[in-house]
């Protein structure tokens, strides 16, 4: 099991790319809408270089040090498919960076390079590939050209930002956390933390208290949820730093409730179901994104409150949302409401009525959540999850 573990939080589900192989016949908007596998190289945050006295609370399991592990077999297949079919393939990286000079043609395609980033680093990380390593640094360099008058990456102009409906804020979270990938595991740049910096401040100058915009005012969903998942990178900046500004907005961010309409982590503290959080839209990839922030500032501030937290929503997850094959999330709010909720999807799962369900960003997330639940408790019951993901649902 440790072997499992070591592998799937240091290289990330790298083999969910091989399901994108024969998606270069499709249009650039398909490759976007499909490419979850960016999603998927997210398993763990690597935090060599944070500076551990800023903790209140430390892990009780760490990953083993970059290229302990390697596979044979399937799973060494799928990693090397991807590898030569996706991230030396079809990945249409000048495309997606363009996003951020010239705009995007859709909410939130702006995800797409940092989560590429996170990707590239995390292969790194398995291969030590010195050709993987200058394709993300030019990358990250092409990314970082984008910077606009006010230090931000963003593919919303300056005078339109932050942005609302078109995602702004959830697509610098991913900026924020593709380069905290490359820099703590692919080469220590100061330019990339310079970045990095640039970045946070901006959102910080456009984000809090009035007169600034309000976090749970801004995002294309009906809660707004997803704009708090800022949080996590955030956190992470902070430890790199020991810049406290960066831990002031996290708090600003948790006081919020990280809900328009609701405050979130009261409801998961006080017992609710996640299905019944965040009303109307209980959005089960948004809000554990969310939950992976929560478990870094707990790490920051060692708050009793937010480990009962992080307790009830894994705890509730595999209760009442996993299904068969290790995924959660369903349709019932569709069509007045886009995408896939919590919905007591462990009962429903059988439901003929059901459409739309087990968003693979849902499955992705919640294993990285399993993973900094992992590392936080040492309970093994996180590794049983995401062995039950991986090997059914995500390969599948």
């Amino acid at each position: 099991m440790k072997l499992f573990f070591s592998f799937f939080a240091n290289v990330g589900s790298y083999v969910e790319n091989v399901n994108f192989v024969g998606f270069w016949k499709y249009s650039i908007v398909t490759i976007m809408k499909n490419a979850i596998v960016f999603a998927a190289a997210m398993l763990l945050s690597v935090g060599a270089f944070a500076q551990e006295n800023l903790k209140k609370v430390n892990d009780v399991i760490e990953p083993l040090p970059a290229g302990s592990v390697t596979f044979n077999g399937y799973f060494a297949d799928d990693i090397q498919n991807s590898i030569d079919h996706w991230v030396n393939g079809v990945m249409p990286y000048d495309k997606v960076i363009d996003y951020f000079v010239v705009g995007r043609p859709k909410f939130a395609l702006g995800e797409m390079p940092g989560k590429c980033i996170r990707t590239n680093s995390l292969l790194y990380r398995y291969n030590g590939d010195p050709k993987l390593k200058e394709l993300t640094k030019s990358l990250v360099y092409k990314l970082m050209a984008t910077e606009k008058s006010n230090g931000s990456i963003s593919c919303t102009a300056v005078d339109d930002q932050p942005g609302n409906r078109d995602g702004d804020i959830w697509e610098r979270k991913y900026v924020m956390l593709g380069l905290l990938q490359y820099y703590t595991d692919v080469e220590q740049d100061p330019r990339v933390l310079a970045a990095l910096e640039k970045e946070a401040k901006s959102v910080i100058d456009q984000v809090g208290p009035a007169p600034k915009k309000s976090i749970t005012d801004l995002g294309w969903s009906s809660t707004k949820i997803e704009s708090s998942s800022i949080l996590e990178p955030m956190v992470k900046l902070y430890f790199l730093t020991g810049k406290k500004e960066y831990l002031d907005f996290a708090e600003y961010i948790v006081t919020t409730g990280a809900s328009k309409g609701s405050n979130i982590f009261q409801q998961v503290l006080d017992g609710e179901h996640l299905y019944n959080v965040g009303k109307p839209y209980p959005k089960a990839y948004e809000m554990t994104s969310v939950w992976e922030g929560l478990a870094e500032y707990y790490r920051a501030t060692g708050d009793p409150r937010w480990k009962t937290c992080l307790d009830n929503f894994f705890n509730d997850v595999i209760e009442n949302e996993i299904t068969i094959i290790g995924n959660a999330g369903a349709d019932i709010y569709w069509p007045r409401l886009n995408g896939e909720g919590w919905s007591n999807t462990a009962v429903e799962q059988t439901n003929p009525d059901i459409k739309r369900m087990m968003e693979t960003c849902v499955g992705v997330t919640w294993m990285k959540y399993c993973s900094q639940y992992l590392r936080l408790t040492g309970d093994p019951t996180a590794v049983d999850y995401i062995e039950k993901y991986a090997y059914n649902g995500l390969l599948g």
